[in-house]
């Protein structure tokens, strides 16, 4: 899945990866640990932060692990 090896530097996708990934975040809109465990992997763009936070797919995903699983932690558990 995504494993094309035409990758530029780790964590940075283009154009056509970046569109791949938003059009498979979209098609497993429901399939919660598939997208969790492709975030495992891949830096969430903002094009992606987007579509996660589109209302019909917050209510299958739980967007704080999400955010843990990125490396990114919400404010208010920053200590």
């Amino acid at each position: 899945m995504f494993n094309r090896g035409t990758s530029s530097s780790a964590g940075v996708l283009d154009n056509n990866e970046e569109e791949d990934i938003s059009q498979l975040i979209a098609d497993l809109l429901i399939e919660h640990e598939k997208i969790v465990l492709f975030t495992r992997h891949h830096r969430v763009t903002d094009k992606m932060q987007e579509l996660l936070e589109d209302t019909s797919i917050k209510e299958c995903l739980d967007l704080e692990y999400i955010y843990h699983i990125d490396g990114r932690i919400p404010e208010e558990e920053r200590q």
